[in-house]
This record gives structure tokens, sequence and C-alpha cells, in this order.
């Protein structure tokens, strides 16, 4: 069986190239016809955004296609994430800072060329402001008057380094989010992943150091667009991945993830008798016995996996394509409808629906097959590498260098870094996504070294009557 799911983004044209208004229940009507031209049994999900029309369609989906998830873009709840913290006052002035910094040494031909001079004298990597920073300091020590602009000059010249250390700190919040929105715009990136994305960015948010007084505004940001979502589906995947299965997740949650499978089981318009089935199959799977033991390898995916997979009934097999099935990102989408921003107006043009249509259609058939269609293409060109060298020169590069690291004069230097990192991992704010995970578990990237557990004589008894522990 192979599943289809429809991912939408909101667009309008000052052209008028549709008079309609954009409502929620003329989105619901247009998502409906295509859903029945083509077959309701053939979808797993409808992904859309969080616009106010485009809840309104999700309601009137969820109530007419009760078997189709309504999945929230991950991109754009990230985005949305991005945009709350860049709202805040003291991040605001440092991003402004930041960009008047950069726009005076860009329309400054003098300050531009003896930057780069400086900065290849001194070979180094000008990817970000934090990293140009010797080179500024080498210029504002050897020739200030380069800076002929006094707020630039306060900016660069700034004894409290108050400016560059928030730029460090801002760094440290926006890194993680942008690592995660890349990773999951992947089309092979499933509701699993989406989960342990948000898992990780809530563990990196929780590691960063007190004294960086962004933390707590991140904090408060990931738990108000964490409320915005219905986790079941990403926990649901997150379990039926072989290689995670219930690995990270806080004890006493089998029972809830029964229920999220047989509700979902249930929509697609399976029976009684068929749900208990189903549930018999998540008790083998959850205790790995025999046929459901196959070893998990990164050459796999989880559809393979469970392809192979054969037991006395298909009910959980089918689940669980069904949910991988889902990709939780329509960024591609999105991508195309700035494409189609920039050809009816950018290029001020005046075409008809079907031409644009037809435009984007090749041009997504040409971004897809770039590989066939362009000779000079490397053939060893993987997707990854394109992610890492994207990781490798953006202005948070460096968020892994001993450089970027929180200004060790700003905390005690008595007090033993290991374990101050431990009881603020532990200590702290509670995040909403710790209901359901264990953010201290290791397949989340924490490498906990507990101590050896000393059992007294009593515990390591082996001398007692079976009948007394019952």
């Amino acid at each position: 069986m192979i599943f289809f799911y429809i991912a939408l983004d909101g667009w309008t044209s000052p052209k008028g190239l549709f008079r309609d208004h954009q409502t929620g229940n003329f989105i619901a009507n247009k998502i409906s016809d295509i859903i029945e031209k083509i077959g309701s049994y053939r979808f797993a999900a409808v992904v859309m955004d969080n616009g106010s029309n485009i809840r309104v369609a999700q309601q009137s989906i969820n109530y007419n296609y009760s078997h189709i998830l309504s999945v929230h873009c991950i991109a754009h709840a990230l985005n949305l994430l991005s945009a709350n913290l860049v709202k805040n006052t003291s991040i605001k002035e440092i991003l402004k800072q930041a960009n008047m910094l950069v726009s005076f040494i860009q329309k400054s031909h003098l300050a531009s060329r003896v930057l780069q001079d400086t900065i290849s004298s001194m070979n180094i990597r000008a990817n970000s402001i934090i990293r140009v920073r010797p080179a500024i300091d080498k210029i504002l020590e050897e020739q200030p008057n380069i800076f002929t602009n006094r707020e630039v000059f306060k900016i660069v010249n700034d004894e409290n380094e108050n400016f560059y250390t928030s730029c460090r700190r801002i760094a440290l919040i926006f890194e993680p989010i942008k690592q995660v929105i890349t990773l999951l715009e992947s089309h092979i990136a499933s509701l699993a992943d989406c989960f342990l994305g948000i898992v990780h960015l809530a563990f990196a948010f929780k590691r960063i150091s007190i004294s960086n007084n962004f933390r707590f505004l991140a904090i408060i940001a990931f738990n108000h667009r964490y409320q915005e979502f219905d986790i079941s589906p990403y926990v649901l995947t997150y379990f039926l991945h072989p290689n995670y299965q219930s690995h990270g997740l806080q004890k006493g949650k089998f029972c809830e993830i029964c229920e999220l499978a047989v509700n979902y089981y249930k929509g697609l318009h399976h029976s009684e008798k068929e749900c208990r089935e189903l549930v018999g199959q998540l008790i083998k799977y959850k205790a790995n016995i025999t046929l459901w033991d196959l070893e998990y390898s990164s050459n796999l995916t989880p559809p393979l996996w469970w392809g192979v997979i054969e037991d006395e009934y298909m009910h959980l097999q089918e689940l669980a394509k069904t949910m991988f099935a889902i990709i939780p990102s329509q960024a591609s989408y999105e991508q195309n409808f700035s494409i189609l921003k920039w050809f009816s107006e950018r290029r001020h043009t005046w075409l008809q629906v079907s031409r644009l249509e037809s435009m984007a259609q090749i041009y997504s058939f040409y971004v897809s097959n770039v590989k066939k269609e362009l000779s000079f293409c490397n053939n060893n060109f993987v997707e990854m590498e394109l992610r890492n060298s994207v990781f490798n020169e953006t202005i948070f590069a460096e968020i892994n260098s001993p450089n970027l690291s929180e200004d060790n004069n700003e905390v005690d230097n008595k007090v033993d870094n290991k374990v101050e990192f431990e009881n603020l991992i532990v200590n702290e704010i509670t995040m909403a996504l710790q209901d359901w995970v264990d953010l201290l578990d290791p397949i989340f990237g924490l490498n906990n070294s507990q101590e050896e557990t000393v059992l007294s004589e009593k515990e390591i008894n082996m001398e007692f009557e079976t009948r007394s522990l019952v």
C-alpha cells in the first residue's frame, strides 16, 4: 500500500490570481476535493501550519476523515519559536547592532578591504562576527579611524564586551534550532526523527549555563510552542522505530502508547477484535520476543524493517508503515510557493495559474533530478554532505568551538563544571516535554557517569523463600 499526504501553505497574490478568500471552509473544501478525487483510504496525514484559517480547516478535515492525521509542520513551528525569541528586546537590540556592523563594512570600501586583508593575514575563517573579532580588534588597535560611524565604533570598542558576549549567548540558543530545522526539512525525515529533534532541542536548551541570560527565555518559548503540538503521533512513531522503541521514554508510558495506537487504528476503520490483536502485537514488540527481535542497522529503513516482520496478524506492521509514510515538514512546498511568488511578482509577469503550475513543476523536476540533468554534478555527492557543508559555513558554525563557550569568569571557578552541569540538568526548570521523556537517558546524548550502586547484605541475599515474595 502506498500512502499519500497533503502539505499546504498559505499564499496570496496581489494580482488576483485567486479571487476566493482563503477562509478555513474554503481551504477545507479544496482539501476534501483532492482527498475524494484520489481516495480517502490512500491518505495518511495532512501537514499544515498553524494559521487561524488552517486551524478551522483542520477541524473540518478531522471531523470528516477521522483516519487522516493533522500534523503541524515542524519547520514552521520551530520558525515560530525563533520568531518568539527574536521579538525579545535584548536579542532584537543585539541583532540590530550586528546588522549595523555588517552593513557598515559592506558599504565602506576602505573598511571592507582592510578587514579582508587583516583576515587573510591572520588566517581567520571569516564566517561570523565572533570569529572575525580578532581581526576587528587588530584594526581598532592599528587603524581605529577606519570605523568612521560613531555607533559602529561604540559597538566594536566595547570595553565590557557586552556585544560579543551577547552574540555568543544568542548563538548558543539559535544554533540547535538551526540544526534541527535543517535536518527535519529533509524529505526522508519521519515523525520519529521529528520527536528526536524536539527532544534534542529541549536538551540543548537545558544544558546551557544559567549564566546565559537568554536561557530561560528559550525554555519558556519552547514550552509555549510545545503546547500547540499534539505530540501523540510523534511519540507513537518514535516507539515504532525499531532502533529506539521505548528507550528514553518515562516509565509507565507503554499503556498510553497502546491507547494512542488503538485510537488511531480504530480511526482506520478496524474492529474491536483487530484492535485487541494489535495490542497483543504491541506487547510482543515491546518484549522483543522471537520474530520481533530482528536487528536494526543504519542501512535499513523502518518501513523495510517492518516489511519483513511476519506474524500471525499484520495490524502493527500496517500501522507502522502508515506512520512512517508521514513527512512532518512542508518546507519543500513552501519553497515552491516562494518560486511561484518570484515568478508572478518579482518578475512582474502576468501568468495564468496553469502556466505557473507548469513552471513550478519544471523547476521541481530539475531540482529533484539535478544529478541526472547536470552532467558536471559529482556522482558521489550525497545530501548529508550538503547539510554538513551548510553547518560549517554559517554564522553560528563555531558553536562547538572553545571560543564560543560561556565565559569562565562569569561562574565560580572553584565549582567543578561537571557537578554544576549535572545539578543544572536535574534541578532547573522542568520542560513540558519531560512528561514523556527522560532527558538524562544516554540515548538523547547525555553520557552520565553514574556511580556503582552499593548493595546491602539484605539486597544481595540469595537465601529466601519464593512464596514470601507473592
